[in-house]
């Protein structure tokens, strides 16, 4: 079994994720951006790894490749089209505070959704 619950780890790694977009937001310094990486790579890294577990959790091996097959072409054009839209966002208002802050509420309505997940039902024959 896991030894933590995949859901709560994926939901800290949104919100970890959430505050290091939110702390971009009011960086004034090099520590600041460098806080900024390291938060939002930490969050990243862990959601990977949280994501793919918690999708095997509630399908099981025998659909998992199906399912990611579907889920990551679309969060591969997601994030190819963030640069774009953020830059749209940029020329429209001359800062990307609006993009980064839309990526922050994103990503918190995420962390919400995931703590609303039920927890997987366990076959009591395993």
């Amino acid at each position: 079994g896991d030894r933590f619950e995949p859901r709560y780890l994926l939901a800290l790694a949104v919100a970890i994720k959430t505050i290091g977009i939110l702390l971009i937001l009011q960086a004034d310094s090099t520590a600041g951006v460098y806080a900024y990486g390291l938060l939002t790579g930490l969050g990243f890294g862990m959601s990977l790894v949280a994501q793919f577990t918690l999708i095997g959790n509630y399908f099981g091996p025998t659909y998992i490749q199906n399912i990611l097959a579907f889920i990551l072409p679309i969060t591969t054009i997601g994030g190819a089209m963030a640069p774009l839209v953020g830059g749209i966002l940029h020329d429209a208002t001359g800062s990307y505070h609006s993009a980064f802050l839309a990526a922050a509420s994103c990503a918190a309505v995420a962390t919400i959704g995931i703590l609303l997940l039920r927890p997987v039902e366990k076959d009591p024959a395993l």
